[in-house]
């Protein structure tokens, strides 16, 4: 069945993601749902119902009871090797996005923000910048209430801090900053 999501081009309800195949993966290295289940610190139920979806999704059974164990089918096996390598790629996208360090990056922060926000908050935020990386900088932009959102969104900035008061309420922000470890 094709379902539309969001406006976006239909997709399979029966489609399968990494998960499921780290636990064929999985599957076809240990021949047992109850030991995959342990490793995955998950149900027994669980891993039948990834499997179940497995199975739908290939067409075939993928695995046979054969006494205690789980023997995979002749088209589990035609899969072991691409999903090793389909896996291994994914992991290696996943790793190779480096982690943000402030105290050797130079990058440039974009925050779109009201007048009393640039006299009251900007000067701590720079304060902490200044404490976290020497490299780091902070792009202080005006803040225009009607089209922060669509400027957001086009990556013109990285946030927008702004306080718009309530009605009998005091306005207030707060921004949590943590410390530099």
């Amino acid at each position: 069945m094709r379902v539309a999501i969001d406006g976006a081009e239909s997709v399979d309800e029966d489609d399968i993601g990494l998960r499921h195949l780290r636990v064929l993966s999985l599957l076809l290295e240990v021949g047992s749902i109850t030991r995959a289940a342990q490793i995955l610190d998950t149900t027994q139920s669980s891993v039948s119902k990834i499997l179940a979806k497995l199975r739908v999704h290939f067409g075939d059974p993928l695995f046979v009871r054969v006494g205690l164990s789980l023997r995979p089918t002749p088209r589990a096996i035609e899969l072991e090797q691409p999903l090793r390598g389909l896996l291994a790629a994914s992991d290696a996208m996943r790793s190779s996005t480096s982690s943000f360090d402030p105290r050797s990056s130079t990058r440039e922060f974009s925050v779109l923000i009201t007048e009393v926000g640039m006299i009251q908050m900007v000067p701590p935020l720079m304060a902490h910048l200044e404490k976290a990386g020497q490299g780091l900088r902070l792009m202080a932009v005006p803040l225009d209430s009607r089209q922060f959102g669509a400027r957001l969104e086009a990556g013109e900035a990285d946030v927008a801090l702004a306080c718009f008061p309530a009605p009998r309420r005091r306005c207030g922000a707060s921004a949590f900053i943590p410390k530099p470890t």
